[in-house]
């Protein structure tokens, strides 16, 4: 018997045509639902393998998914974060400018900014990488080669800064200045100490005076030139020691005359001790000495007495006066030396023995108890005790020295010995 839909009464026919559309819909829905799953499987698989660090088998049906879903941003983003994590910076960058495409034309503003977010996360990181290796490489001695990776880093830092069109882009922020100021900077003064160690000064002077950035923050712009000189000084202070120590007098004297017009160009823009400055030119003075031209160390005092007089006066005076006294202030500062690298190295009672032994080189050269630079010492001799847990010890050294001299460091000592009276001592 055929089954005839004419036959129907309407109100049955208008029943059946509605199940019939049901069950059409419903076979649908249930294909699309299955068709989601298998995508979202592939899609949580790929995630699965990620986990486990199965990362090229992760990409693998990360791009089977894409290749049945290729709208599906989501994952586009996922697979660009996945070639980051490899190390493929390159194809991470490639797949993020495409899915920004992508999501400009759809309309969709929150994945745009996601984007690029990601994007300057992924920059950052590459540049970082880059910078690693140029350290590795300038430490090895190959100056070429780390000044190739240095620039390649520093071209990456530029995407980061504008990694799409400048009427996109939102002010900097304070995490961006952060940057500024403890990679970009530091990065720079990199590619001119690679030309400073090959002992092309002339190149490395020309390349800190083009250090300059575009930022949309004037005040970033402003005083980049100024990170970089400051970052620059600092390392040429390592350097200048070093040859001090290894008695290179006349490259230390090199090094330290840079730095100190590194930070005389700095100061007003950004902020550094104030000691900086007359503290390197008392050691380029120290140089001569050491090379036994007492003339122009006295020379190289005496400006920096007339240019700083309110640095250690005394001391300088008594340098000035008698060339004996300048032999027992070169072994203090020898000793000194010594005694910051162990502070540094948490050696205390090297730091201690040293200190005291500075200490009577400058008692024997002429400078009493209450001079700022012994007062200075028996600070460092306190604290080493306090760091040695040697609580007592240290108390009697403070006691000491407000005795001696009431107003040195005295905010700073009467809160330590507070901290001591707490502990019981």
């Amino acid at each position: 018997m055929m089954f005839n839909i004419k036959s129907l009464l309407p109100s049955k026919k208008a029943l059946f045509l509605m199940f019939v559309g049901l069950m059409a819909c419903g076979i649908a829905y249930g294909g699309y639902m299955y068709y989601q799953h298998y995508q979202s499987r592939l899609f949580r698989k790929a995630k699965a393998l990620q986990e486990i660090s199965e990362y090229t088998e992760a990409i693998s049906v990360l791009k089977e998914h894409l290749i049945r879903n290729p709208k599906d941003l989501d994952a586009k983003i996922y697979l660009a974060q996945l070639y980051s994590t490899q190390g493929n910076h390159g194809k991470c960058l490639e797949i993020l400018d495409r899915v920004y495409s992508e999501a400009n034309k759809a309309g969709e503003q929150q994945m745009s900014r996601r984007v690029i977010s990601l994007k300057r996360w992924d920059l950052a990181t590459f540049a970082n990488a880059l910078n690693d290796s140029g350290t590795i490489k300038m430490k090895e001695g190959d100056l070429k080669k780390a000044r190739e990776l240095f620039q390649q880093a520093w071209d990456l830092w530029r995407k980061w800064m504008f990694p799409v069109a400048l009427d996109t882009i939102e002010p900097a922020t304070e995490a961006d200045e952060w940057q500024f100021e403890f990679y970009i900077s530091p990065l720079l003064s990199d590619i001119v100490l690679t030309y400073w160690l090959e002992g092309n000064y002339r190149q490395a002077k020309e390349e800190l005076t083009n250090a300059f950035v575009i930022t949309r923050s004037q005040d970033i712009r402003r005083k980049f030139p100024a990170l970089v000189q400051k970052d620059f000084a600092r390392k040429l202070e390592e350097l200048a020691s070093k040859e001090f120590d290894k008695e290179n007098y006349k490259l230390a004297r090199i090094h330290w005359t840079e730095a100190t017009e590194c930070y005389s160009a700095a100061s007003g823009y950004i902020s550094f001790e104030d000691q900086t400055v007359p503290r390197l030119k008392y050691n380029c003075a120290l140089t001569y000495f050491n090379e036994g031209d007492f003339q122009q160390g006295r020379k190289a005092l005496s400006d920096l007495s007339m240019e700083f007089p309110d640095y250690q006066p005394q001391k300088i005076k008594e340098m000035l006066e008698d060339t004996k006294t300048v032999l027992f202030w070169q072994k203090e500062e020898a000793i000194c030396r010594k005694a910051e690298k162990a502070f540094g190295e948490k050696r205390w009672s090297d730091v201690r023995v040293y200190c005291r032994e500075a200490i009577s080189y400058l008692l024997k050269s002429g400078i009493k108890e209450d001079g700022e630079e012994i007062c200075r010492l028996n600070y460092n001799i306190a604290i080493a005790y306090y760091n040695d847990f040697k609580y007592k010890e240290a108390k009697e050294v403070f006691d000491k020295l407000q005795e001696t001299k009431p107003n040195y460091n005295a905010e700073k000592v009467k809160e330590l010995l507070a901290e001591l009276r707490e502990k019981g001592y």
